[in-house]
């Protein structure tokens, strides 16, 4: 089971002696002022943490204790949205002791389990909060919580319905974050790449320089500059390996960052680098090979060469 060590605390999975100090924090006037339900006896506490534990192993959910000096200081929570591990969506929550409350301990920790949840499991994490509650709407902005909306929710708990805000953070985009070596040429909206997966050679990617991820979403400028670069780059492919056609493609379906795909086609085999290379697919619609090439040094004299050609 995973533990998160950090200089100020730790965050172990919750165990059920943890019932006592949980059965705490749920006392605490200020706890059951941002709570819709809480436990009103130590044996329903108790209970709780059972069910939490059953919830961890038959749903995936992760309930961490955060521990200072091997006491316990609170709890942060991380499920699957609507229980729904296909989702690629997660949520969260916390609670923190009063004991431990006003050292930014609830920032850090909850900051902690969602950096977690983004690198290995959720495209996007969302948080709840009542709309009074201050203190957790601070923590969200600070860790780049964007509001999604205000609204009403009505449950068994509270039939009448309580005003609530809900969060989302995102993943940060690949595209946004990292440039990779392999970028052949930058414009003013744009940038080339020369695709890490040369099948067929010659597979170029032409990326946004900011983040949009619809088409719809794109400028005229944009637009406009967009179709001079294929112009421009067709020609260049041309000259380097004269393709018998190309496909320009916009999917988004590995990084919702808006980029397009200028693949060159070809009915015989293509000679680079001493190697050769086929479009098996030629005259049909691309099958999904990716599959990044392992021989960087030729994916660069590639680019250098295709830069020539320009």
């Amino acid at each position: 089971m995973t533990i998160i060590k950090t200089k100020d605390f730790i965050l172990r999975p919750l165990k059920l002696s943890d019932a006592k100090p949980y059965f705490e924090v749920m006392q605490d006037e200020e706890t059951q002022r941002n709570f819709t339900t809480f436990p009103k006896t130590f044996a329903e506490a108790k209970e709780e943490i059972r069910q939490d534990l059953k919830e961890m192993k038959e749903k995936g959910s992760e309930y961490f204790t955060i521990e200072i000096n091997e006491e316990y200081a609170g709890n942060v929570v991380l499920q699957h949205q609507n229980f729904d591990p296909q989702s690629g969506e997660g949520r969260v929550h916390l609670w923190i002791h009063p004991k431990f409350r006003g050292r930014g301990l609830a920032t850090k920790a909850l900051g902690e389990l969602v950096n977690y949840g983004l690198k290995t499991k959720y495209k996007r994490i969302f948080a709840q909060c009542k709309a009074i509650n201050k203190g957790v709407i601070k923590i969200n902005k600070k860790l780049d919580f964007k509001k999604v909306k205000t609204h009403i929710v009505k449950d068994k708990y509270c039939p009448q319905g309580i005003k609530k805000i809900l969060f989302v953070k995102e993943k940060p985009c690949y595209k946004c974050t990292v440039r990779s070596d392999l970028v052949m040429k930058t414009y003013i909206h744009w940038y080339v790449e020369v695709s890490d997966s040369p099948t067929p050679i010659g597979w170029l990617y032409i990326i946004l320089n900011r983040h949009v991820e619809y088409f719809d979403e794109l400028t005229d400028v944009e637009l406009l500059e967009l179709k001079k670069i294929i112009k421009e780059l067709k020609e260049m492919l041309i000259k380097a390996f004269e393709p018998d056609w190309f496909n320009v493609m916009q999917l988004g379906n590995g990084g919702r960052h808006i980029h397009f795909h200028l693949v060159p086609r070809y009915k015989g085999k293509i000679k680079f680098d001493g190697k050769t290379f086929t479009d098996p697919d030629y005259g049909k619609m691309l099958n999904d090979r990716y599959k990044p090439y392992s021989n960087k040094k030729l994916l660069l004299k590639l680019r250098d060469y295709l830069k020539k050609s320009l």
